[in-house]
């Protein structure tokens, strides 16, 4: 079974900053690379070493953004040779 992973956000109207907590990887490490570019801006209160796998860490309530995915449009060439990238690489994957 997977384990259970989970990502908590949290903020109070009048506080200038919003808690985060996550055990998943990529906003650990997005976190993590927010804190090492703005060290002054986003504090991290555990480290997912020192909590059980998560991070907890307090960033400025501006960061919070909710957005659609981007909608990219390719032409068949493009489709054509990424479909060959992704060939090459699984090829190259199987032989070693």
């Amino acid at each position: 079974m997977r384990d259970l992973q989970e990502t908590c956000l949290s903020y109070v109207t009048d506080e200038a900053k919003l808690t985060v907590c996550s055990s998943e990887t990529k906003w650990i490490n997005k976190i993590i690379k927010l804190h090492e570019s703005n060290p002054d801006e986003v504090e991290i209160v555990y480290y997912p070493q020192d909590n059980h796998g998560m991070i907890y860490a307090r960033v400025p309530k501006n960061y919070l953004r909710l957005a659609p995915p981007r909608q990219v449009n390719y032409t068949d060439a493009q489709r054509a040779a990424m479909a060959e990238r992704l060939a090459a690489a699984r090829e190259k994957k199987q032989e070693s």
